[in-house]
């Protein structure tokens, strides 16, 4: 079932958000927005979805697999990377 993963996370918003996501990755990587910046457009754009603290604490490289994993719809390899503490 894609609406919830291990853990209870919902990932339809960052299914339906992928590009959006992508993009906000990219910048956050490049170093055009700081973690702090990225936190707080993950916080307007998932107000009350349950995978927000999960994408706040993640590590960069977390965010990158994630990106990557929802382009190849590779669901079962989300739900263990989400089922992961994030680092």
């Amino acid at each position: 079932m894609l609406q919830h993963v291990e853990g209870g996370h919902d990932v339809l918003p960052l299914i339906r958000q992928h590009e959006a996501f992508s993009v906000l990755i990219s910048k956050h990587a490049r170093g055009l927005i700081s973690r702090s910046g990225f936190k707080s457009i993950v916080k307007k754009r998932f107000p009350s979805d349950s995978v927000r603290p999960w994408l706040e604490a993640a590590s960069l490289e977390q965010l990158v697999r994630l990106t990557e994993l929802i382009e190849r719809e590779d669901f079962v390899s989300l739900r263990s990377l989400l089922a992961l503490p994030p680092a």
